[in-house]
């Protein structure tokens, strides 16, 4: 079965808890997304647990670095020895350090896969045309350091892709319909923000508290392969 082009979201309180719902998921979701709170509890075990239950699925680690260049660079190269595929560094971390993380992604990547992405501007912030501006002036850094990776709203993922055809859109604020918004601002539905040129969705809520979890990945997929 070809994998849905989602990042299961663990925002889970246990591990207990993060596996269930990757044992639920694993033959829909491409990769599983790990949050400090996870990580901080179980480490590194968590990450083998979860590719012992999902061989293929791939790990991303979402810590969203911020930090002087050297920091920044090491933390990033300790989330790859971990085991991650994908590891979030926020946008804003200043030219020395994204020519950095350019070098150290092209020599990373010569072990394995692995990327960066980039986070812009939160999903949970208002939408408005300073919002759209900070996301488009932050993408633009990352993107002509040769960097290729970014994490933004779906709101912003068509002209994002019109502009770099080329790159990695990771949309969180994906809402299908009826769901809540909880404390997202810039949400779209899963079909709408592929449309718009989101590459990977990252889906949380909606798949943590559905009833029928196994059928709606079905429909899902159905939907999304029309």
């Amino acid at each position: 079965m070809k994998k849905l082009p989602i990042f299961s979201a663990l925002d889970l309180e246990t591990k207990d808890q993060a596996l269930s719902l990757v044992q639920s998921t694993q033959n829909y979701v491409q990769a599983y997304k790990i949050g400090p709170r996870l990580f901080l509890s179980y480490g590194k075990k968590l990450i083998a647990d979860i590719k012992q239950l999902a061989p293929s699925a791939q790990i991303f680690l979402d810590f969203k670095f911020y930090d002087i260049p050297s920091s920044t660079v090491e933390a990033v190269r300790s989330a790859f020895q971990a085991g991650a595929d994908f590891v979030t560094v926020h946008a804003g971390v200043g030219q020395e350090t994204l020519n950095l993380l350019y070098q150290l992604e092209c020599e990373l990547s010569q072990e394995r896969f692995f990327k960066i992405l980039f986070v812009t501007v939160l999903s949970s912030a208002s939408p408005s045309s300073e919002t759209e501006k900070v996301v488009f002036n932050l993408a633009d850094s990352v993107y002509k350091t040769g960097l290729k990776g970014l994490v933004c709203s779906p709101w912003e993922a068509k002209a994002l892709r019109d502009k770099y055809p080329d790159v990695f859109l990771v949309t969180p604020g994906i809402r299908c319909e009826g769901d809540s918004k909880g404390d997202q601002k810039r949400v779209m539905t899963p079909l709408k923000a592929l449309q718009a040129g989101s590459s990977a969705l990252v889906m949380g809520r909606s798949l943590i508290t559905h009833p029928n979890l196994e059928d709606f990945l079905r429909k899902l997929s159905q939907l999304l392969e029309k």
